[in-house]
Parts: C-alpha cells; structure tokens; sequence
C-alpha cells in the first residue's frame, strides 16, 4: 500500500467561501510624528500575523500632515486615536478602508483632502505583492505636551487587541471602544489596568492584557517623571468574513500540494476525508489553516500541512483583492483501496455460549477511527505495551461495553480504552438484519512512533522543551491574547460513567504548539480517572491559531476543565 501523489489525492471543488477582512498586528516599526498640533501617526504595521512579506510598503502619502485640530478637539483632556487600514496592490494602488475612531471628535476631522500618491508596493523575494497594513493617528491634550515640566501621561504608541472569541458573519459588525483606568509608574509602564463597569468580560480581559503593550511618555512634576493615572480607549475591531455575495472574482488555485500519507494511517490501511478551512490572503497565500471534519484525526495534521503549501490567485470584491475564507476536502486514498487490520473474519464455529442474537454472517466494519493518545507521562518515561480491548458493539453501530487486557500499566489500558470508546462502526448483521457483535483490537504503545499511539517529532520536541528548558512554555497570562479555537471535537462520555449514571469533570494540562496544535494532554485531576482519559483523547484533536507573546509565535501550556454530563 503506498500514496502516489495527486493521484490518489482527489481534491474537490472549493466549498463555503467567505471573504474575511484582515485581521492581527504584528510588526512594529518606529514612530513617525505628525506637524499636526497634538496628533501623531504611528508607523505602518503589517496586519496579518502570519507570514509578513520581506518588505512593507511605502504609502508616501503627504496629506498626512495636513491635518488640523479643531478647537472641540483641543480641549479634551484624554488621549484618544483612529485606527485606519489600507491595502496596497502590487501596483502600488492603496484602498483605504474604513477607520475606527475611538472618540466621536475624529469626526470632525476633514478626511477628503487624504488621496495621497501611488504607493511603493510590498515585497517578497524581490518581487511585489499585494498587503495590508495598519496604523494608528493618535490625539494627545494639551496637557501632554512633550515641552513642559509639568504634563500628564502622553500616548506614543498603541497596539491593536485581538478580537476575542469566534467572530460569524455579520455579527458584530461595529467596532467596540473599551475605556481603560490606567496606574503607570514614573517609567511610563502600565502598573494597573481596568476596564470600565459594565464592559463584557472578555473584553476587559483581553483590553487590560493589551494595554500593557502600549508605550507611553510618563507624567512630569518640574520637569521630573512621577507616576499617574491615565484613562485611555482601546478600540476592537472585529474581523468578520465578507458575504459570499459580495465576492465577485473566486480565489482559483494556483499550486496545490499533495498531503503525506500519515505512517501509521498507512500502515493501519485507513483511507479517509479532512475537510480544511483557511485563509487566502490578498497576497493568495494561505493562514489560519484547521480542521473542520475529519473521519480520521490521524490524518488532520498531514491535511492541514498539505493546504498551508497552496497558492492562490486571490479572491476579489469588484477587483479589489480580498481576505477570503475557503474550504476544501483532502482525501487520503491508498492506491488499490486500503486494508484495515481490524478486518474481522468470521470463525469456522462461534461459542456455544454465545447468544444467537450475536452470531452474525457478516461481520461488523470499523468506519470512524481515532488514534489512542499516548499519556504524557508515558511517553517521557518510555513505557511501553501491548493492550487488547474486547467490546461489544450494537446494531447501530455503537461501542457499548469495553473490557481491557494486557500490559498491567494502568493508563496504557486507559488511554486504549478512552481510543475505542469514540470508534464507529457498521454494525454486523445476521440474516439481512443488524445485530451485536463481540470482538476485540490490540493496541501497541511504542515510544519510538511505530505503534498505534502517535509519536510525532513536534511531540518529542516538545518532550525535550519540558525537561530541559520549561521556562520557553509560556502560560496562558502572558500571551499576547487567548488562542482563538479553530476546531473542538467534543470528549465522548465514557461507559462506565454513563452506567453508573455519574457525571462529572477533568482538568487537563496540554500544550498549543507554535503553529496551534494541541499536543501531550495531561490528566491533572478527575472526579472519575475515565473522563481524564476521555477528555484527553479529545484535546489531542483540537487546534488554534498560534499563540503569540510580543507577535512572535509560542509554545504555550494551558489547564482547562471539562464537564461531562448524561446528556453529552
């Protein structure tokens, strides 16, 4: 059995397309100051946060400084800004959008005369290409001014939050402005940070982790600096998908890579379907690639891999090049059909003991396949095994009763266990109609990788960050923001804890990797050692966008709890 190429990889036709504005600040540049009175423009900003071009471009805009402040605005007495966005053809034609002002006084200033020339394009090994960037104009009082011995803070520079929590079409269309009550020491660094009464929590938490990467010029008694309070705005602008309908030019494929087969996948005889959402940029590159349905999670890294590779002629809105969700399904096919081992043959005689009602003429066919997790705790101390697993299965197809054997390591058994308790099947059938069956599979847990738990290098990379250097694993509060979730599979009930009608919760500690998978899950504590197990097999499935601290991307280690309820 091997995998050749595209063709035994049929790639269908792009479905569910949705154009998506751009999204997450990652570069910054110095600061560039306005003649303007009392306004500032910062540096451009690369918007995406993946795979930022070689060069930025050069909007070369002189209407910048032609800007004046209105007396309304001169009197305010907070900092405040606008937040603008643009999109640079490899022309070197920019299209502005919209801005976000975090004030209403914005509105008075006189936007018309801001046209601007040509711009110099973008860059990638030497060649243009199309981009978006990011920058802020910044309004600072009177009282800020940089000239006199005595002044409140002064705001240099801002770095836009990410919008938290999943963002669906046409929801929260608008931006939202969350005002901050700031300490700052005689530095100039935010001491303490709190959101006005009222504002939703996922914004006051992820506004009061954001502003502590804003740069500020500190308050000044006869020219010394001392510390003070400050409120400032922050504006969150969401980025959602454009509408379908708006799209008027498809992204068409330019260059597709095949996936590799997984090993084990292929030593297994499993075939399967990945279904991939992601991002084209304008640019026609692909970012933010995750897992939407697989039939397989032994395939979904290899899928994911693969699509990141793609090229595309981006898609457009009335010709102008647009951020653009897609989806596509990678099928993994073996030349000549696969062959499961788990293939049951039908024994010359069945027990006497065995009810009729499970003596079945065709046997039951593995349909859904998961992996079993390898227990961290395992895998770093190089335990090893061989669990056999008999269960019964219903005439829907259902696992209903699991029994383990061999290795006496007891989460080698549970991890096997959690592993079959997801499987799906075609049910056996006796006599036309659908029927029990009692079978059994072995599972091989073998630190090297060539057993049925997976072991890949990013996992023993990760191995090796823990033991000698855990300090490089960022926790959860120090990132720049929570990793949005891409993909959730939800954990499977466990057996014994539907039988014993008990419900309950598990704590698991596990790693989101720098480009967003969910590796190692650990049991840290369960009211019951299954669902520790079951919510492990779980989050070894799950996927994020990159967790990132100062833009830069991490390995960052998360605990999060999970419930499991009669109803799941």
């Amino acid at each position: 059995m091997r995998f050749t190429s595209m063709q035994n990889t049929r790639i269908k036709t792009p479905m569910r397309i949705h154009s998506r504005r751009l999204s997450l600040l990652c570069l910054t540049l110095a600061l560039t100051p306005l003649p303007a009175q009392d306004l500032t423009t910062t540096a451009l900003r690369w918007i995406s946060a993946e795979d930022p071009p070689d060069t930025l471009p050069d909007l070369n805009d002189p209407s910048l400084a032609r800007f004046s402040v209105p007396p309304s605005m001169k009197a305010a007495k907070d900092p405040a800004y606008a937040d603008f966005r643009v999109t640079v053809t490899p022309d070197g034609i920019p299209v502005a959008h919209s801005p976000a002002y975090s004030t209403a006084l914005f509105d008075q200033l006189d936007w018309s005369n801001r046209r601007g020339r040509k711009a110099k394009p973008a860059t990638r090994d030497g060649k243009p290409v199309a981009s978006a960037v990011r920058f802020q104009i910044i309004f600072n009082p009177a009282s800020a001014a940089p000239d006199k011995p005595d002044a409140t803070p002064r705001l240099l520079d801002v770095v836009a939050p990410p919008w938290p929590g999943p963002i669906l079409p046409r929801e929260n269309p608008d931006p939202r402005v969350v005002q901050l009550q700031l300490r700052l020491d005689p530095a100039g660094n935010v001491e303490s940070a709190q959101a006005a009464p009222g504002t939703p929590p996922d914004f006051a938490q992820q506004a009061e982790r954001t502003v502590r990467r804003w740069q500020f010029a500190p308050a000044r008694q006869a020219g010394a600096p001392v510390a003070a309070d400050l409120t400032v705005p922050m504006i969150f602008t969401p980025d959602a998908p454009t509408d379908v309908a708006e799209l008027t030019t498809l992204p068409k494929p330019t260059r597709r890579v095949p996936p590799e087969y997984p090993m084990g996948m292929r030593q297994a005889g499993f075939e399967g379907e990945v279904t991939v959402g992601f991002v084209v940029t304008a640019e026609g590159r692909v970012n933010d690639a995750y897992v939407v349905r697989s039939t397989h999670s032994g395939f979904d890294e290899a899928a994911v891999d693969a699509v990141m590779e793609w090229r595309f002629e981006p898609g457009k809105i009335n010709g102008r090049v647009v951020n653009t969700r897609m989806q596509v399904p990678i099928i993994f096919a073996i030349q000549g059909g696969g062959t499961s081992p788990w293939r049951i043959k039908k024994p010359r005689k069945f027990p006497d003991t065995l009810p009729l009602a499970m003596q079945w003429d065709q046997p039951p066919e593995l349909r859904g396949y998961m992996p079993p997790v390898y227990p961290r705790e395992a895998l770093a101390e190089g335990r090893r095994g061989t669990v056999q697993v008999r269960f019964l299965i219903d005439p829907r197809g259902r696992v209903l009763e699991t029994v383990a054997q061999g290795v006496e390591d007891v989460a080698l058994r549970a991890a096997a266990v959690a592993a079959v308790e997801t499987f799906s099947f075609t049910p056996a059938s006796r006599e036309g109609e659908a029927c029990y069956a009692m079978i059994g599979m072995e599972f091989k847990f073998e630190p090297s990788g060539r057993g049925d738990a997976e072991v890949t290098s990013a996992m023993r990379r990760l191995l090796r960050t823990m033991e000698n250097t855990p300090s490089k694993l960022t926790p959860l509060s120090d990132l720049d923001a929570s990793p949005r979730p891409l993909s959730r599979r939800p954990p499977t009930t466990p057996l014994a804890a539907i039988k014993a009608r008990e419900e309950g919760e598990a704590l698991i500690e596990f790693i989101i990797d720098q480009r967003g998978f969910a590796r190692l899950p650990r049991v840290v504590n369960a009211t019951r050692p299954e669902f520790g197990y079951a919510a492990a097999q779980a989050i070894a499935t799950w996927r994020f966008e990159a967790p990132r601290r100062d833009g830069k991307p991490v390995d960052a280690i998360v605990r999060i709890p999970m419930k499991f309820s009669l109803q799941d």
